[in-house]
């Protein structure tokens, strides 16, 4: 599974999780939330907590009551790669991470640090320099 940091840096906030997500789903992030969503139910045999389910399906596009913070999808999307690698090998790829902004450097790295524990191989590719968090 992989996505580039180029296009980190110039979509909205989240849309880079979207798009991990939906490669896990063996999906298209521009598929439409339709589908998404429906291959999204199939991951119920996770077990994820009711709101971690919640905050990853309001990244496909799910009409959601409340409003979900970014570090609640951050969290979900770990736990996700923490059941998913469990079952199976994980590689994720983050192509050009030299194009990281400060504003997605930062939740990236906790986000990797959280996942210490989970056994899958995080791959980053940059030119250098690469930024400060991430050396």
């Amino acid at each position: 599974m992989g996505c580039t940091a180029a296009r980190w840096a110039m979509r909205a906030p989240l849309e880079h999780l979207r798009e991990l997500f939906a490669s896990l789903l063996g999906l298209e992030a521009d598929a439409p939330s339709s589908e998404l969503l429906s291959a999204a139910d199939s991951l119920d045999g996770l077990a994820l907590p009711p709101h971690q389910r919640e905050a990853l399906r309001a990244l496909l596009g799910a009409q959601n009551p409340h409003a979900i913070g970014r570090a609640a999808v951050w969290d979900a999307m770990g736990a996700l790669l923490g059941r998913i690698a469990l079952s199976r090998p994980l590689v994720i790829v983050l192509d050009d991470a030299h194009y990281l902004t400060s504003h997605t450097v930062a939740p990236l790295v906790r986000w990797m640090e959280s996942l210490v524990d989970v056994p899958m191989l995080l791959i980053l590719a940059h030119h250098p320099p690469i930024p400060e968090p991430l050396a």
